[in-house]
């Protein structure tokens, strides 16, 4: 999906690759400069790991995409007191692989506030 020079969905290693839905081969032709890596729908529905995220981080990276790398935890982890373990976990997965700070911005989103009233009940 595109949206003012920015995806939400991204692609793993070439284009035969199957881990996304753009890859960022075709981003950059388009002159996109900015794609999400790591949501928590692909997380939770794809099954996505810590590891494959970190790597399509640092193969967008590679094509010159500045990654928009999401972390967050879910309501079961915040309530076990468990949110920095898991952000800190995720962060440490893309630092391990990813190219560049300057081509990364951190988007904390705990899972648990999206779309739930629960984001009312702990503040």
């Amino acid at each position: 999906r595109r949206t003012g020079g920015c995806t939400r969905e991204e692609k793993s290693g070439s284009s035969n690759n199957n881990f996304g839905e753009t890859s960022p081969d075709m981003l950059t032709a388009l002159g996109i400069k900015y794609t999400v890596v790591g949501h928590s729908e692909r997380r939770s529905i794809q099954g996505e790991s810590d590891s494959l995220i970190a790597s399509k981080c640092k193969y967008a990276q590679e094509q010159g995409l500045t990654v928009i790398g999401c972390i967050g935890e879910l309501l079961e982890e915040r309530q076990a007191e468990k949110t920095m373990e898991v952000c800190q976990r995720q962060l440490s997965a893309y630092a391990k692989e990813m190219k560049s700070w300057d081509q990364f911005v951190l988007a904390y989103e705990p899972v648990w506030a999206i779309g739930t009233v629960s984001n009312f009940l702990f503040f």
